[in-house]
């Protein structure tokens, strides 16, 4: 059985599989009991973060996903430490709920905010809504405030999209995950816990600006 975990169940951490059910979860959450994989939702963050900072930007705001979603989560502490690590101390979270619509409002709300330069949104519908508030409130994309954001699915929807973002490869995930069940069925006294986060790779396009220039 393959799980797609996209809420954090309450029994995660103690539940046992039934007896020659081999049992995997895609999630970035660890499970001592089952299998995982999933994209590296906390390194992407961590390499997205890094990327601001490294370009001059003081600090990076977050429009998160819907509070319960465990992708978010990952993203959102991912982007926690790598500001810490650089000494800086994290701005308010933005909720949002995956919707361009939710991305929109955050750009409104952060056109306000006073030095704000830097925006990491948590999916790539949300980023460009933030693009469409930004331009709303008067500000400019990479001029005034710089976004990134996260799937790369718009780039066969948007013409000339602008929008840097990390792809992540969802089919390795798919593919992956199937032959670690395969191989376990195959194998059962080999079959143990193990843990596979597959990194994303962060597609440059002009929706960021150097302040190091």
């Amino acid at each position: 059985m393959i799980v797609i975990l996209e809420q954090m169940l309450p029994d995660v951490g103690t539940f046992v599989p039934p007896a020659g059910m081999e049992v995997l979860l895609v999630t970035s959450a660890q499970s001592t009991t089952m299998s995982t994989i999933d994209e590296d939702e906390y390194g992407c963050s961590t390499m997205v973060t890094n990327y601001f900072l490294d370009r001059g930007h003081r600090t990076v705001h977050f429009v998160s996903g819907p509070e319960e979603s465990l992708d978010s989560h990952f993203r959102e502490q991912g982007w926690i430490d790598a500001l810490a690590r650089r000494g800086v101390v994290a701005p308010p979270v933005i909720r949002g709920d995956w919707s361009a619509d939710s991305g929109f409002n955050a750009g409104l709300e952060l056109a306000h905010v006073k030095d704000c330069t830097a925006i990491y949104a948590a999916n790539d519908n949300e980023a460009y809504g933030v693009m469409q508030g930004l331009a709303a409130a008067g500000k400019r994309v990479p001029d005034d405030v710089s976004v990134i954001g996260v799937d790369d699915v718009l780039r066969n929807l948007i013409p000339r999209l602008t929008l840097t973002s990390v792809k992540m490869n969802f089919g390795a995930v798919g593919r992956r995950a199937f032959r670690m069940v395969a191989r376990a069925i195959e194998d059962p006294q080999r079959s143990r816990p193990t843990r596979e986060l597959i990194p994303g790779v962060l597609v440059e396009r002009s929706s960021v600006r150097d302040l190091t220039r």
